[in-house]
């Protein structure tokens, strides 16, 4: 997308805002915990974060990531609008579950 940077979370500057809707529907439809999308994300060396875009959700970043125990997660974020440094995760699963 035109204007959008695409390597603003390259330092991993930033932290999530967590909500009980999203946690709550990261569980039921999921069974994924925040404490693991932290850890695949803050603490996996490997992970792999980039922009990604579709017509039905529009642009969003997409991270790739494992949790301490090998848990290999996709992640679907948006930065809070008007909240520099927060971050709120769309969605959240396990690959290959």
């Amino acid at each position: 997308m035109a204007g959008e940077r695409q390597d603003d979370l390259l330092d991993l500057d930033f932290a999530f805002d967590w909500s009980d809707k999203i946690i709550y529907k990261l569980w039921e439809k999921h069974k994924v915990f925040p404490w693991e999308v932290e850890e695949a994300i803050f603490d996996d060396p490997h992970v792999e974060i980039r922009y990604h875009y579709d017509e039905a959700h529009g642009g969003r970043r997409l991270a790739r990531g494992r949790t301490k125990e090998g848990r290999r997660l996709r992640i679907y974020m948006k930065p809070c609008k008007d909240r520099k440094g927060l971050w709120f995760v769309i969605t959240a699963w396990g690959e290959g579950e």
